[in-house]
C-alpha cells in the first residue's frame, strides 16, 4: 500500500505518538511546493466518517520545499528551520515546522488520523 498524496505532498505518517518532545507528522514533497498552500488537521475516524478536532489545525507559514525534501511538523514549541539529516541511511533535507503546543495531540488510537488540505485560493475579511 502506498502513502496518500495530496497536491504534491506524500503523507508518510505520524511519528513518536504521545511523546511531546518528538511527536511529529512526517511528509515528503513529490514535486516543488509552496508550504503556505497547505493545512494540517487532526481528525478522528468513526466508521466511514471523519470528525475534525477544530482546535488542532495548523496552516503552514510561507516556504518552498523542493521535490524529495521532507517536512516535519512537530507538535512541540520551536522555531521553524531547515536542516540536513538522514532518512534511514540516505541523506535528506528536512523543513521543520512547529505547532507550538504544550501537549501531545496524537493519541495512537487507530482512529487518530492526519488530514491535509491543499488550499489553492482564499480570501480574508477583517473585523471592523
Amino acid at each position: 500500500m502506498s502513502n496518500p498524496i495530496i497536491g504534491g505532498i506524500e503523507i508518510i505518517g505520524i511519528r513518536d505518538v504521545g511523546k511531546i518532545e518528538n511527536e511529529r507528522v512526517l511528509l515528503r514533497a513529490i514535486e516543488p511546493i509552496k508550504t503556505e498552500y497547505y493545512v494540517v488537521v487532526n481528525v478522528k475516524q468513526n466508521g466511514d466518517k471523519l470528525s475534525t478536532l477544530n482546535d488542532k489545525v495548523y496552516w503552514f507559514s510561507v516556504g518552498l520545499v523542493n521535490a524529495g525534501e521532507f517536512i516535519r511538523l512537530y507538535t512541540k514549541k520551536g522555531v521553524n528551520k531547515k536542516e540536513e539529516g538522514k532518512y534511514g541511511k540516505v541523506p535528506a533535507i528536512y523543513h521543520n515546522f512547529y505547532w507550538n503546543l504544550d501537549n501531545a495531540i496524537w493519541d495512537g488510537v487507530k482512529s487518530d488520523a492526519v488530514t491535509i488540505f491543499k488550499v489553492d485560493n482564499w480570501n480574508t475579511v477583517y473585523s471592523t
